[in-house]
């Protein structure tokens, strides 16, 4: 188990651009404000979705898309690094116009209609990922 205590370093709020893609506009936010250790929130609504669920047999995010407008319920994850560089670990919610809900990990794909976000960056130890051997994706280490 890791366990670290962080203090809040700095709080952005503000919101993504219209037809943007999701994914590329968190990395690029915390790449450009050297963000190494965080958190993301984040509301509004995606024009499409594109999300994934890790297929632990296979050791590959399999891509789900939803071609339509849809509520962003809830967009929150992690920030740490991996090979020298921020990395975004984000999961999202999304509900359709009955109401249904989509949910996974956030890939590529997701065009922004409307994005607002909090982004909470730490003060404290820096968690840097690495590939796990067993499960196959990059996880924390304790270095």
């Amino acid at each position: 188990m890791i366990v670290n205590d962080y203090q809040i370093k700095k709080v952005y709020m503000g919101n993504f651009t219209y037809g943007s893609d999701l994914m590329d506009s968190i990395q690029s936010f915390i790449e450009e404000h050297h963000i190494q250790v965080g958190c993301i929130n984040l509301i509004g609504a995606a024009q499409k979705a594109n999300f994934g669920y890790y297929n632990p047999v296979s050791k590959v995010y399999e891509s789900i898309t939803l071609d339509q407008q849809a509520e962003i319920v809830s967009c929150m994850g992690n920030i740490s690094m991996r090979d020298g560089r921020p990395m975004a670990h984000v999961h999202i919610t999304l509900s359709d116009h009955q109401g249904r809900c989509f949910a996974g990990h956030l890939l590529p794909g997701t065009v922004v209609f409307v994005g607002e976000f909090v982004i909470t960056e730490l003060d404290g130890p820096i968690l840097e990922r690495k590939i796990d051997n067993i499960i196959g994706v990059p996880l924390w280490t304790d270095q």
